[in-house]
Order: structure tokens, then sequence, then C-alpha cells
């Protein structure tokens, strides 16, 4: 299941960090049976990481403790169900996620109805467990068997991997061009807002700047060109001298 607009590091050689413990993967590959493990599984696995693909496939199928009889060994494991009902949850939550299904032996419809040998097995492994649960895991079934996939045939098992391989990579490289062209507008959006803060601090300081350049002339003048007593507005001698001077002219008459 490649995971979309996700970036990683090919710098770094995938063979040679495969045993190594990843915490960034670009593909889940999940798988059941164990007939697909050393055979087909295996194949897509090399092929993908040759492809510099950070793949994660799961190299414990069989869990320690588990006791499996003859019944169960031919029916659909439970972890095998619940991991499709997952990956078919994030697809449907995000849009990051993409799943390419490859139908092992087996037609599309056969499991989305859950007939033939498929259904034997569905329903052989299921029995112990509540409606609500299998109806879960149908629903599942029903939407990865509605996507399109690859239909497995032993004689052109070579070439189907080469198509998987090269649409898996296709989509990441779509990823990871989509996710360039959103950190680059996102770069360009903070710079542009860091140029405009800084025109607004500029501007704020040229401001300040004329204003104490204002107020320091003023003051200078003041200090240059002293006011008269006789023309000071604080002072009782210009209220004086303002009454004494409308007492000079003639009164006007009636």
């Amino acid at each position: 299941m490649p995971r979309r607009s996700t970036y990683a590091d090919h710098s770094r050689d995938p063979l040679a960090e495969e045993e190594e413990e990843e915490d960034y993967y670009e593909v889940f590959l999940s798988f059941c049976g164990g007939d697909t493990r050393i055979g087909l599984t295996d194949n897509l696995y090399r092929k993908l990481v040759e492809a510099r693909v950070y793949v994660y496939r799961d190299n414990n199928e069989l869990h320690t403790g588990e006791v499996f009889g003859p019944e169960l060994l031919n029916a659909i494991p439970e972890w095998c169900l619940r991991e499709l009902t997952q990956m078919m949850e994030c697809k449907r939550n995000n849009g990051r996620y993409m799943v390419v299904p490859v139908f092992y032996k087996m037609k599309p419809a056969h499991v989305r109805h859950q007939t033939g040998i498929f259904g034997e097995r569905f329903r052989s492994g299921t029995r112990r467990f509540n409606e609500q649960v299998v109806e879960e895991w149908k629903h599942a079934l029903g939407e990865v068997s509605s996507i399109l996939g690859y239909e497995y045939e032993e004689r052109q098992e070579t070439e189907m991997i080469e198509k998987v391989v090269k649409q898996v990579c296709c989509e990441l490289e779509e990823a990871h061009h989509l996710t360039y062209s959103m950190e680059a507008k996102v770069i360009e959006r903070l710079q542009e807002d860091y140029h405009c803060e800084l025109t607004r601090l500029v501007k704020e300081n040229r401001a300040a700047e004329e204003r104490e350049k204002l107020h320091r002339d003023f003051q200078d003048s003041q200090k240059r060109t002293p006011v008269p007593r006789s023309m000071r507005s604080d002072g009782k001698m210009v209220r004086n001298k303002i009454q004494i001077t409308l007492h000079e002219y003639p009164q006007p008459r009636n």
C-alpha cells in the first residue's frame, strides 16, 4: 500500500538496510498465505527494493504460541482480515494512501462475494467471530475487490511484478512531486509574509524617526527664538494688553 505525499532519502541504499528497523516506509506489503511468501511476495519485495522503494514486509506471519489445526490452516487468518480492514479504513480516511490489490489464484468476484474456494476459506476462518466483525471484514473485501488491481497468473508472474513496481514508482513519484510543489508554495508564502512584515517594520521605524526629528526640531526652535512676554498665551500680561488695546478704540454708537 503506497503512502502518498511522502518523501524518502533515496541517497541511502535500501538493499544494505533492508534488515534494519526503519521508522519510515513508502510501501506496506501485505500478504496472506505461506504459498505466496517464498514465491510471489518475495519476488515482488525484491523488485521494489531494487527500484529503491522503502518496503515494509511482516516477517512473522505465524506468531509464536499459536496452534493451527488442519481446519485453520486452510482458513483465512484473523490477522489478515483485520490488516485488510485497517488498510481500507486508512484509504477512506486519508487521501495519502492507496491500495494496489493482487489477486493470487482467484478472481476479484470471488473475493467480493466470498464464493468459490476463497468463500470456503473465509467461512472457515470467521465462524468463531461475532456477526458485526464478520460484516466489517466482508465490507473491506468488497472494497478491495472493487479496486482495479492485478490477477496473478504463474506464466506471467514476471510481467505482472514489473507492472506493479512501475505503478508504485509512478504513484510515489507523483506524490513526491506534489510534496515538493506544496513545500515550494509554503516557502514562497513564508517569504512573502516575511517581506511584508519587514516592510511594515521599516515603515514604522522611519515614522518613529520622523516624529523624533520633528520633536527635536521643535525644541531647538523654542530655544533659539523665545516668545516675548507680551505675546505669551499663559500670562496675565497678555490678557491685560488685549483689554487695554480694545479700550483704545472708540465705542460704537447706538
